[in-house]
């Protein structure tokens, strides 16, 4: 793949994004940015997502074929994490591939959204996450939003049905500060460079346990 066509993201090495094939690309419209789904072995799946040049009027960022569902994002390299430790889930495709590039597990969100509702409205746990617990096989989640999921109603009731979904396995919420080097955890890679490592442990030290005992609020 052509260097110009490989889109630069923050807190991800140029090297990674070409890896997993993102790149700009000319449709829906120009300067989209194309993002390939793979399966758990980092092969294609079929189905792509697109990373919109500008936010739409109606606050719409991303693009997909309508009807195609929502599943999580495997980064091609999760296949060759070693079983165990903590598995990351993180909101977003990016944010998923920069803790990739930087040594830890993870998989992305579309949104924070962990879960869909069938047929009989019955919500079920997003497609890919059991998959991607199931093939790694780790101790615990780590549940990772930005820095202003503290305060987000929504992010709270998606974290309590995922641990609720996963149990016994535990759920522990590590929170970026507001006000910290970035919004993101890519923001965050982006400004702290070198010194991100000590930054990463920081948050996972001090993350919280989720009780599932505790309403949303």
């Amino acid at each position: 793949m052509k260097e110009s066509n490989i889109p630069h993201r923050p807190g991800i090495r140029a090297e990674t994004v070409g890896a997993a094939d993102i790149h700009f690309t000319e449709t829906p419209e120009p300067g989209s940015i194309e993002i390939p789904y793979h399966d758990l072995h980092g092969h294609p799946s079929g189905f792509c997502r697109w990373r919109l040049p500008r936010e739409q009027a109606d606050g719409q960022k991303y693009h997909q074929p309508a009807g195609s569902g929502t599943r999580a994002y495997i980064p091609p390299p999760f296949h060759s994490f070693a079983p165990g430790g903590d598995l990351v889930i993180v909101e977003g495709e990016f944010k998923a591939l920069s803790l990739i590039d930087a040594g830890i597990k993870s998989i992305g969100l579309p949104n924070f959204n962990t879960y869909e509702r069938d047929e009989s409205d019955k919500p079920q746990l997003l497609d890919g996450i059991g998959a991607a617990i199931a093939h790694t096989k780790p101790a615990r989640i780590v549940f990772l939003g930005d820095s202003d999921t503290a305060t987000n109603y929504d992010f709270a009731r998606n974290a309590l049905f995922l641990a609720e979904a996963v149990k016994p396995l535990a759920v522990v919420l590590p929170r970026i500060p507001i006000g910290g080097p970035g919004k993101g955890i890519d923001d965050c890679r982006e400004a702290l460079s070198e010194k991100f490592p000590e930054f990463w442990r920081g948050l996972i030290e001090s993350a919280e346990k989720l009780d599932l005992k505790a309403g949303n609020g």
